[in-house]
């Protein structure tokens, strides 16, 4: 059940466990993080079959890198293919 609260710069809402604040001043949005084309070696997959392996941080699962991954080689127009290998992550250039 949200109510409205009293007070503040902004308007807000309360709901039982938070307190949503709508600011009136303006926030500036931050720069989209793309994939850095010094992440990944892009640029080596020159051929349909040519591979790289991606290992896999402390805290990061074989779905996260590999979505990152899918994410990334789409935007950069290559279709590839991600397996889950020993160590990390493979990724293939398939065209």
């Amino acid at each position: 059940m949200l109510a409205e609260v009293e007070g503040g710069e902004g308007n807000a809402m309360k709901n039982e466990n938070m307190v949503i604040t709508v600011d009136k001043t303006p926030v500036p949005i931050p720069a989209k993080k793309s994939c850095d084309r010094h992440m990944y070696p892009w640029d080596m997959l020159l051929k349909n079959g040519d591979s790289f392996l991606v290992p896999l941080g402390k805290r990061e699962t074989v779905k996260q890198v590999a979505g990152r991954l899918l994410n990334c080689g789409r935007n950069r127009g290559y279709k590839i293919t991600t397996r889950a290998m020993d160590g990390g992550v493979r990724v293939w250039r398939i065209s």
